[in-house]
């Protein structure tokens, strides 16, 4: 259902020449219907990149956000979790 709602946006974005702004956790799906992406944490700026670049980010929580993704190859496995610490260094 989230797929069919997607594609009649992206339909409708297309037909109308105007812009989306998608507001998503899922980065998977954002790869694949935005052009750039950026990421916020806490309401700060974090990372701007191109959409098809996700899985090559730079910033911890973006990386972390990506791996984040339950697929077959993960089920029944943890998924991994933000390293806070590591993510308050990025502050400086």
């Amino acid at each position: 259902m989230r797929d069919q709602v997607l594609a009649l946006i992206r339909r409708l974005v297309e037909q109308r020449n105007m812009g989306l702004l998608l507001i998503s956790h899922d980065l998977q799906q954002v790869a694949e219907h935005c052009e750039r992406v950026m990421v916020m944490y806490k309401g700060r700026l974090l990372d701007t990149l191109p959409a098809s670049q996700l899985s090559d980010a730079s910033h911890p929580y973006t990386r972390t956000l990506w791996a984040c993704r339950p697929s077959k190859a993960t089920h029944g496995e943890r998924l991994p979790v933000l390293d806070r610490a590591a993510l308050e260094r990025t502050d400086d």
